[in-house]
């Protein structure tokens, strides 16, 4: 910088003559013209350098010189180096402010850890309860079986059987449900070429032979409905969908069951006339672990099963949704991008079949539970 000697009583534009195209001979000429006084704290100044534009920060004070009579005749410029302080302010700043935003992502890092542990106990907490219903039925009746089964009459027996039997296929049910999630999107497996038709029929006649007293109305393709899949994958997708329409139908009224091939897409959907899906059922649905307050009065279940059914569809390149059943209940349908392979059928398409309730067998189970 410049020696004091050599800038007293020199014009500011001939110290810093960088000074005149940035504003303050503007400054100076509205002193001499107001005689009004003006500090400039920590302006900017650029300097022409060999080596390029150099930034320096100053501290002025413009003060109106005065004659003996009183008149300003000057103006008294005070230029103090801050470039240092503002650049350690600065540099502090931006520390505190990087601090600040480092606090903010572990705060919510620390959120979204206490969200995830809080589903995680939820999660262990339900699954628990789900898994110790059907382990605590089949303990019990085997217990019985094994210890009374010489006293007990042959109807009850049977009974206790029948139970076991359910409950083993609602735990089993839950475990390929878990696993699925447990999978994720770890590569999908070897498919083949699967008949929808024969898959949904399987599932029928096993959910009928599991509730005998619940009307299955069923609309097949006709033998024209083809998807590349593994089997296992379509029926536990279907498997879920009719569990779900059992569980939340009413005692006397049918799940509807249909198959179509529709552009190129293969689809299929189950109705009930149960408790339906509300607006924010719909936009929840597919949420892990949800269950509306209706569902939770209505049956017990963890919130997985639509989860786990979209996981399926979605890695065989299909699609699903949701929605309420004109007259009441819940419509749900699953589409797959249909293949092209010669297959004749014996049922022509179109064909419709209707089974009807037989007489209600003897079960541990209720009405409408799965």
């Amino acid at each position: 910088m410049t020696g004091i000697r050599d800038v007293v009583g020199r014009r500011l534009i001939e110290v810093m003559p960088e000074a005149h195209d940035q504003g303050f001979d503007t400054l100076m000429r509205n002193v001499m013209d107001t005689g009004e006084p003006h500090i400039g704290l920590e302006t900017r100044i650029e300097f022409q350098r060999p080596d390029g534009v150099g930034l320096e920060y100053f501290t002025f004070i413009y003060a109106p010189m005065r004659d003996l009579d009183g008149r300003i005749d000057g103006v008294m410029v005070v230029a103090s180096v801050v470039t240092q302080e503002v650049l350690a302010r600065r540099a502090m700043q931006d520390a505190l402010d990087a601090q600040a935003e480092l606090n903010h992502v572990l705060e919510s890092q620390q959120g979204e850890l206490r969200r995830a542990n809080d589903a995680k106990d939820e999660f262990l907490g339900l699954v628990s309860h789900e898994l110790k219903t059907p382990i605590t039925t089949i303990f019990g009746n085997a217990e019985v079986l094994r210890k009374h089964s010489s006293h007990l009459d042959q109807a009850t027996r049977e009974e206790l059987v029948a139970g076991i039997s359910s409950e083993a296929d609602r735990l089993h049910r839950i475990v390929e449900n878990l696993l699925v999630l447990a999978r994720g999107t770890h590569g999908p497996l070897d498919s083949e070429p699967v008949l929808v038709d024969r898959v949904v029929q399987h599932i029928v006649d096993e959910h009928h032979q599991n509730f005998p007293w619940r009307e299955m109305r069923v609309v097949l393709s006709g033998g024209a409905a083809m998807v590349e899949a593994q089997p296992i994958q379509v029926e536990q997708v279907l498997r879920n969908l009719v569990s779900n329409a059992e569980k939340y139908s009413e005692f006397g009224q049918p799940i509807d069951v249909s198959v179509r091939n529709a552009d190129g897409q293969i689809e299929v959907e189950v109705g009930d006339r149960g408790i339906g899906f509300s607006a924010a059922d719909e936009s929840n649905a597919f949420t892990p672990f949800f269950r509306s307050k209706e569902a939770e009065a209505a049956a017990a279940g963890v919130g997985i099963g639509l989860v786990v059914c979209k996981r399926i569809v979605e890695s065989l390149g299909g699609s699903m949704r949701i929605g309420r059943r004109e007259g009441g209940g819940a419509l749900v349908c699953f589409s797959l991008p249909s293949i092209n392979l010669d297959h004749e059928d014996d049922r022509p398409p179109g064909t419709t079949r209707k089974s009807s309730p037989r007489k209600r067998a003897r079960r541990s189970a209720p009405p409408g539970s799965a």
